[in-house]
């Protein structure tokens, strides 16, 4: 999720996490990043690798991430976050 009210600053968060359905990600996420910012996010299947994601996770992530799939619960969550004001 790539976040802004005023236009001073921005916060970028992402979640990854298994879930059987994109309400049940959603809850899971809300536990970390807040109910307001969950609502928000974009869920999708997989490991999605976008603008925010790239700057949030680090390609390490990325790779422990994926060689887990399937044989551990996996929760990973960012917050990058910045104001100019």
């Amino acid at each position: 999720m790539d976040y802004f009210a005023t236009g001073e600053g921005r916060s970028l968060m992402a979640y990854i996490g298994y879930a059987q359905n994109a309400d049940e990600l959603r809850k899971s996420a809300s536990e970390v990043l807040s109910e307001y910012y969950a609502k928000g996010l974009d869920v999708a299947e997989g490991v999605i690798e976008n603008n925010v994601t790239l700057v949030v996770f680090s390609a390490k992530t990325f790779e422990l991430v994926r060689a887990f799939d399937g044989q551990a619960s996996t929760r990973c969550f960012g917050l990058v976050s910045f104001n100019r004001s």
